[in-house]
């Protein structure tokens, strides 16, 4: 949808000065003096009806600063300010998630593509729902969360109603929201500059790798790609490359290593021991986080060996955040036929461990690559019946060289640890 644009009179210029006052002038009649003031206003009302209905608790920020507003514009939208939706800014903070969930609800059956008169409801025009799962809030928000909904009331006027979890806020306003700022300042959200590639070769310079490393170490970067570094066929290379991602400022969340021979030793470098009672605040390592890249697209045979026991280990640790895992290529000449229903075995392994638990395996996963893994037919059917039967995987695509064939069998035995799994129709 085409995002939506705040009105603007034929007497002025959207990239005047004159416009951004004719526009905060209405965006404080909006605001109407404050939540305990006792004018009217379209915008106040709703708030306080929300508060009400669903326990929360409301209020009305102060009109944004003209210094933000005009850095804002000039840095995304050209010196437009039409495109300023959130000069006037109003809250209502809910205990729970469940009760916020209620109220965003009921905003959007009541408000949505409804007509904005006067004395009527007010029309949704956007909504940033950034407590869904789908929302990388690491990546562009530093890990907050909340709900975000632009309203259009009977002027034309567009507002910004914030919906927040009282845990969340207060964590925010807790220097939460100095920081934050602190970071967007120096481009810590911005792609251009957190995205990094990199050709670690036998030649490298020494002063550019390390220059890499402390930018992993540093929490500088959020991606990194040394897709086919020869240099990472160095077992010490893997290590000190390890050692920066085990920093605890480390911030990567998409990491690249195709056809670097990364296998399970180094995922046994990157990741703590694989026992969950080692696992705390204090003994914290840097997380290597939500898309991870092995294999070989050169199908050389240069992925590395990935066992199921490195498998088990990578996914335990990291379950609750992997978005893409791609072993495409993650094989050894001398070990091919079995890697891709090792990975598949790995997941029915932890699936049953989750499920003792109540919880799933992998449930914010969306793309696994298992292309030439040696995948059979067999494992395929075990990670088509994890995600369809039981629940686990979520809404994972699923990546192979060949659709699974139909009459599969029926009963899939796989023995791990001593014991027997058996799923069945």
């Amino acid at each position: 949808h085409r995002k939506p644009l705040q009105p603007v009179p034929k007497e002025y210029d959207r990239c005047s000065p004159e416009y951004l006052e004719w526009l905060r002038e209405e965006a404080r009649k909006m605001l109407a003096g404050g939540i305990d003031d006792g004018a009217y206003s379209e915008f106040k009302d709703l708030i306080l009806t929300i508060a009400k209905k669903y326990n929360g608790e409301a209020a009305l920020a102060p009109l944004k600063g003209y210094k933000r507003t005009v850095e804002k514009v000039q840095e995304k939208y050209n010196g437009d300010f039409s495109h300023i939706l959130d000069l006037g800014r109003g809250m209502v903070v809910f205990d729970t998630i469940e009760q916020l969930s209620s109220a965003f609800s009921y905003i959007k059956t009541r408000h949505d593509e409804q007509v904005s008169v006067p004395g009527g409801n007010p029309l949704l025009v956007r909504a940033k729902d950034r407590l869904s799962q789908a929302f990388d809030a690491s990546r562009l928000t530093g890990g907050y969360r909340d709900v975000l909904l632009n309203l259009c009331f009977s002027s034309g006027h567009i507002v910004e109603l914030q919906l927040h979890v009282k845990s969340f806020l207060d964590l925010k306003n807790r220097r939460g929201h100095t920081v934050y700022e602190d970071a967007r300042n120096i481009h810590m959200f911005n792609e251009a500059f957190t995205k990094r590639s990199y050709n670690w070769s036998f030649d490298s310079l020494e002063e550019e790798v390390e220059e890499l490393l402390d930018e992993i170490r540093s929490g500088a970067i959020t991606s990194l790609d040394l897709d086919y570094s020869e240099g990472l066929h160095n077992p010490e290379n893997q290590t000190r490359l390890a050692e920066a991602l085990n920093a605890r400022e480390c911030r990567i969340q998409d990491l690249s290593l195709r056809s670097c021979f990364c296998g399970d030793e180094f995922i046994a470098k990157c990741l703590p021991p694989d026992d969950k009672d080692l696992w705390s605040e204090e003994n914290d390592h840097g997380h290597i986080g939500r898309k991870i890249r092995l294999g070989s697209k050169l199908h050389e045979g240069t992925g590395g060996r990935i066992s199921q026991a490195g498998v088990t280990h990578m996914v335990r640790y990291l379950n609750s955040t992997l978005r893409v895992l791609d072993f495409e290529g993650c094989l050894d000449l001398e070990w091919y036929e079995n890697c891709g229903d090792s990975i598949a075995n790995a997941f029915l392994q932890l699936a049953n461990e989750y499920e003792d638990d109540g919880n799933f395996l992998l449930p914010q996963l969306q793309v696994l690559n298992l292309k030439s893994t040696g995948l059979t037919p067999n494992g395929m059917e075990i990670l088509q019946r994890l995600k369809n039967v039981r629940g686990h995987l979520g809404r994972v695509k699923i990546l192979t060289d060949a659709k699974l064939r139909t009459g599969a069998p029926r009963r899939i035995e796989q023995t791990y640890l001593g014991s027997s799994t058996v799923i069945e129709n």
